[in-house]
């Protein structure tokens, strides 16, 4: 699996995270056993930008 991830917080725990779920996901959804899942992280992204708060919104409107 490719995997392009935030930097937000440590690569390896990111890696761990995804592994969890693609293991967990076949076992919950189909009853199939997933032993191992092989991740190569193949990029990283930019965070997000923090969303506008409501202030600047009300300065847009009284104006």
């Amino acid at each position: 699996m490719a995997l392009a991830a935030v930097l937000d917080r440590p690569l390896p725990d990111t890696v761990n995270q995804v592994r969890r779920s693609v293991i967990h996901a076949p076992e919950q959804a189909l009853g199939l056993a997933v032993t191992t899942v092989d991740i190569i992280v193949v990029d990283t992204l930019e965070p997000s930008p923090p969303p506008a708060t409501g202030s600047a919104k009300a300065s847009e409107g009284e104006a």
